[in-house]
């Protein structure tokens, strides 16, 4: 395992490109520690030390551990649109558009972990500068995902915003209710070992989502 590195290890950033520097530095640091602890789990003392920062540097950067997670949530979120939109395309059935929307979300864990906090927790607790970009970025991307649904699935524009929240509360839904405990199935009863062969989030989600995409159609 890497060691971190020694606290306040970087030159004092003084130029606005050293800045983004460190910036970029403290997220990699918080992407690798919110991959490995969780969202409970994620503190801001720990980050320090692995991005080796003092904690009153990281919060001169980071205020609060609500805007780094935020700004992380805006991160995937993007990531998740470009991996759907590399994925997809026009003429793609309904079924294949799906599984593609549902495994763009699978190659972005951070937006898994993320969305079900965001008004929960996360906005509330972001400086006013923040929550207004945050919101404009959410737009942009609900608006150009939207559209790039209604062109590949051939469905009206204004159907696929509603289909968008829909399959995004069903994709939040899915792989937070239904993971499966990492455990052998033999040595368990036949009744639960169908029970837990059966906790498949993707199947669930395809299911389902076709569901909402008929009704909607």
């Amino acid at each position: 395992m890497t060691n971190p590195p020694p606290e306040d290890s970087f030159q004092r950033a003084r130029t606005d490109d050293q800045k983004e520097v460190r910036r970029q530095a403290i997220l990699q640091a918080a992407r690798a520690h919110l991959s490995e602890v969780g969202f409970e789990g994620f503190s801001m003392g720990p980050l320090a030390r692995a991005a080796g920062v003092a904690r009153a540097t990281l919060y001169l950067y980071f205020p609060t551990r609500e805007e780094l997670l935020y700004t992380l949530h805006l991160e995937a979120l993007h990531g998740w649109k470009d991996a759907l939109f590399e994925s997809t395309g026009p003429g793609m059935t309904t079924e294949a558009y799906l599984a593609a929307y549902f495994d763009a979300a699978q190659r972005t864990p951070l937006v898994l972990e993320t969305l079900p906090r965001v008004s929960s927790v996360l906005e509330r607790n972001l400086s006013m500068e923040l929550l207004v970009d945050g919101k404009r970025q959410n737009r942009a991307v609900a608006v150009a995902v939207a559209q790039h649904m209604a062109k590949t699935i051939g469905v009206p524009e204004q159907t696929a915003y509603g289909l968008l929240r829909g399959l995004l509360a069903l994709l939040i839904g899915t792989t937070h209710a239904l993971q499966r405990p990492d455990v052998a199935l033999e040595p368990l009863p036949e009744d639960v070992q169908r029970d837990l062969a059966s906790m498949d989030p993707r199947a669930a989600f395809l299911e389902a989502g076709l569901w909402l995409v008929r009704g909607a159609s």
